[in-house]
């Protein structure tokens, strides 16, 4: 069975495809403005005075909600080991801050007398823990 190549009268006609089209580009961004520079400091300090009024703004609603910040001081008294282990090395320290005054603050002159003031500490200390 041979096709034959040529039209039939009861052949539908098709429409020709028609070419891809190409994808639709986006429209090019606005041209920027650029910002004069001769007021470059003068506008940074109004950008630091806005900054800073802001801040504050914020710290006083802040404050409003959560209540005032306050701020207390706590002072620590000596325990009475550390007092007697104090008054323990007061030669030795005194002996290595003499030196450090002679010697214009040179501490490898004084090494001697810092070592004396950390054994006397460590004595000390060991004493003082031993006690309690």
């Amino acid at each position: 069975m041979a096709r034959s190549r040529g039209r039939s009268s009861g052949a539908i006609s098709r429409p020709a495809p028609q070419p891809a089209k190409s994808p639709t580009r986006a429209p090019s961004p606005a041209p920027q403005q650029s910002r004069p520079t001769t007021g470059g400091l003068g506008s940074v300090v109004a950008e630091g005075m806005a900054f800073g009024a802001g801040n504050a703004v914020a710290h006083r609603a802040v404050d409003s909600m959560m209540g005032p910040r306050v701020i207390q001081l706590e002072t620590v008294t000596p325990s009475a080991a550390n007092t007697a282990n104090l008054d323990a090395c007061v030669g030795q320290h005194k002996a290595f801050q003499d030196c450090l005054d002679t010697s214009a603050n040179d501490i490898s002159r004084c090494q001697f007398y810092m070592n004396m003031l950390i054994e006397c500490r460590k004595a000390g200390s060991a004493s003082g823990t031993s006690m309690a």
